[in-house]
């Protein structure tokens, strides 16, 4: 029903879409053969810094090496926020492995170095599909831990204790985390109705339940509980963390609905699945500007103004939500990710989704305002130090 077929800048035929109508004309297709070459570096250079090159960069800041001793992975255990980096450094190469692989066959055919037919398992879309879904579910899980790991590290220290709950239970969620989310990304192989094994499904499904439970069960335990007992002091930097989280667990419920095959069937192709997809990733954003709020004055020896902080981490949340709720509505009415134009009526669900939207927009641009003003400050005055 839906696959993924390598895309026609690697090489492959483009043909008419299924609505009978060509792709492009004439001169579409002169285009995107010239840039071609271009958008195979890009994949390539993007695929060889996510896989192999960001992970070498984090095992050489974290262990002094690429391969760490056992010794240095026990010291990981009560440093929730460099295990982690640990599981992205030491996971992702490996699973990202068979699609930097497939990348590379798709390459060598692209450039005439060898035919489609040499490899067959290579330039099959399901193979590319199962090798890609490995690699992609699990870069958006991994993104997630590291989020986690600066949760657990940084809200504590707006607290009176300055400590996290449970640095031992922290390590605990993030391992079995990791260990349920590997098998979890067959669920975006749903659609292979009549290909995919009942055993199969059942284990994705098993695996990207306890995916959410762990990681929302545990950490929203270790870690409200630690605001609960030590008190939080307001700064936009563990307000956004927290509002990031709260996206997390809020659309982790759209998660579980989709890793079930009979809701996955229908929702699948719709803006439903698109609200899971944009909220995860606005969470992972959230996140890393509440970790930016908190380094900022350390990095660049001045403050952030507090209270544009407050305007931004607000607009940011409910305007993140906002959209988070449109997208499923729309969904749950049956509005496509994947055809456009809409059909007569269904452009109204645009109009919610374009407010929100700019809403966000204008968020990130107080934010950006709130950096331009301060490096101006320092200019200005460059003798004056942070607070």
């Amino acid at each position: 029903m839906f696959t993924m077929a390598p895309h026609a800048a690697f090489g492959y035929h483009t043909g008419p879409t299924p609505g009978g109508r060509g792709c492009c004309g004439e001169r579409g297709v002169a285009r995107s053969v010239e840039a071609a070459p271009r958008a195979r570096t890009a994949v390539a250079l993007v695929l060889l810094a996510v896989l192999y090159l960001y992970p070498a960069a984090i095992a050489r800041a974290l262990f002094g090496r690429l391969i760490p001793t056992s010794r240095q992975l026990r010291a990981l255990v009560p440093d929730p926020g460099s295990l982690g980096m640990a599981i992205y450094a030491l996971v992702m190469p490996i699973l990202g492995l068979p699609v930097f692989l497939f990348a590379i066959v798709v390459f060598l055919v692209a450039l005439d170095l060898i035919s489609p037919e040499t490899i067959p398992l290579a330039t099959s879309p399901r193979s590319f599909s199962v090798a890609f879904w490995l690699f992609a579910h699990n870069l958006m899980e991994a993104m997630g831990i590291m989020t986690l790991g600066a949760l657990y590290v940084l809200v504590p220290r707006y607290t009176r204790s300055g400590k996290l709950y449970s640095p031992r239970l922290a390590a605990v969620a993030m391992v079995l985390y990791t260990m349920a989310a590997i098998p979890a990304f067959s669920h975006h192989l749903y659609s292979w109705v009549t290909n995919t094994p009942q055993v199969f499904q059942n284990v994705s499904r098993s695996t990207s339940w306890a995916t959410g439970f762990i990681a929302a069960s545990l950490t929203g335990f270790d870690v409200g509980l630690t605001v609960w007992r030590h008190g939080l002091r307001i700064h936009p930097a563990p307000l956004l963390m927290l509002e990031g989280f709260l996206l997390y667990l809020i659309d982790g419920f759209v998660a579980l609905e989709l890793s079930t095959p009979a809701w996955n069937l229908r929702l699948h192709g719709t803006l439903y699945a698109t609200a899971h997809t944009m909220t995860i990733l606005t969470a992972v954003l959230l996140v890393f500007l509440g970790v930016m709020y908190h380094y900022y004055p350390a990095l660049r020896d001045r403050q952030l103004d507090i209270r544009m902080g407050f305007w931004h981490s607000g607009l940011s949340f409910l305007a993140a939500l906002a959209m988070f709720f449109s997208l499923l509505i729309a969904g749950v009415a049956g509005l496509p990710r994947r055809a456009y134009p809409w059909l007569s009526g269904e452009g109204t669900y645009a109009v919610p989704l374009l407010l929100f939207g700019l809403i966000f927009a204008l968020a990130q641009f107080v934010f950006l305002w709130n950096l331009l003003r301060s490096e101006r400050a320092a200019a200005w005055a460059p003798g004056l130090a942070a607070d």
